[in-house]
């Protein structure tokens, strides 16, 4: 059992702006985390700068009209629209810190930090021209895809430790339910006492006048 889609839980790690789903399980505090800087990206990218990036750099989201000229362009970033993604990047940082905002394994903060890292690799070679606009996107792609399989072996590893940990207990709840019914079967079966008849015999009174008395015996 998966906790989340992981393409909408990585939001920030992969920078596309997409509201995650929240469920329950162990890794709730790392979901609201994301959820956080999801609703934070979001913001961003409705500022000048936001827009800039999304229409002519980045392909932030899955659905975006200009995600497939984005992920097949040639052209270099321009001076004005690296200066775009230097500040859409400064703005970022605030979201960025939501999400590593979370308790968790230290697997889990690693591959939140290795995502965030390697995109700035990325962006880096994108602003001195090292990669195209559609490189720098397929390179983006790759990390998202990375990141969601990490973190989906994490989820489905802590998964299958929840469930074995669960049949363990059913298990358990068993085997005292049955060990209590052999406990019981084996006790010494109690018997009840049944009241003995004592037969006395009908008592016989001998009655005899000798003048004006009357004596009388019982046997």
């Amino acid at each position: 059992m998966r906790f989340v889609a992981l393409a909408a839980l990585v939001v920030l790690i992969t920078g596309c702006a997409q509201t995650p789903r929240v469920v329950q399980g162990p890794f709730d505090s790392f979901i609201l985390a994301q959820k956080s800087a999801s609703e934070c990206a979001n913001k961003i990218e409705s500022s000048g700068a936001g827009l800039t990036v999304s229409r002519e750099i980045l392909a932030l989201r899955d659905d975006s009209a200009s995600r497939v000229a984005l992920m097949s362009s040639g052209n270099f970033l321009t001076d004005d629209q690296a200066q775009a993604l230097l500040a859409y990047l400064a703005i970022n940082e605030e979201c960025r810190t939501i999400a590593r905002g979370f308790y968790g394994p230290q697997a889990l903060h690693n591959a939140v930090s290795a995502a965030f890292g390697d995109y700035d690799i990325i962006y880096s070679r994108l602003v001195s021209k090292e990669l195209s606009i559609g490189k720098a996107n397929q390179e983006r792609l790759l990390v998202k895809q990375r990141t969601e399989a990490t973190i989906n072996a994490l989820f489905s590893g802590v998964q299958q430790q929840i469930n074995q940990a669960a049949a363990e207990q059913e298990a358990a709840r068993r085997a005292l339910a049955t060990q209590y019914l052999l406990n019981q079967m084996q006790r010494p079966t109690y018997q009840v006492p049944v009241p003995q008849n004592t037969y006395k015999p009908p008592v016989q009174t001998n009655c005899t006048r000798i003048g004006d008395t009357l004596n009388c015996t019982s046997r």
